[in-house]
């Protein structure tokens, strides 16, 4: 819960929340930054309404761009704008440094068995 509130504080002078930086970035990774709406439902693991939401609020926010398919009216493709990839790169940045702040109390074993435990939770899902 405080990595949450410290990462969201963090994304907050962006106007994002971390699940919006998430799927920012994920969407990033992508093919040339881009996938249909299914597809990045898949990718974030996110139920059809929660990404709607999502995209529409980043769109909205002019870090993407939606576009119904040429060839098929029903799909519906997000794209990453260049708004969205420079704010990718600032927001990165800005986590890294949180992380580092958070983290820094810890000894390096410490720290590869937090990472260790959270890789091995999030398996479990």
């Amino acid at each position: 819960d405080t990595i949450e509130k410290q990462m969201n504080q963090a994304l907050s002078k962006y106007d994002l929340t971390m699940l919006q930086m998430g799927a920012l970035v994920m969407l990033h990774k992508e093919k040339q930054g881009c996938c249909t709406l299914k597809e990045f439902e898949q990718i974030l693991h996110l139920a059809q309404s929660t990404t709607a939401g999502v995209v529409k609020r980043l769109e909205q926010k002019g870090y993407v761009q939606t576009a119904t398919d040429s060839r098929d009216r029903r799909i519906k493709n997000v794209q990453i704008t260049s708004e969205g990839l420079k704010l990718c790169t600032c927001a990165v940045k800005e986590v890294e440094h949180t992380e580092e702040v958070l983290f820094s109390g810890l000894k390096e074993d410490e720290l590869k068995m937090f990472i260790f435990l959270l890789k091995k939770i999030h398996r479990q899902k």
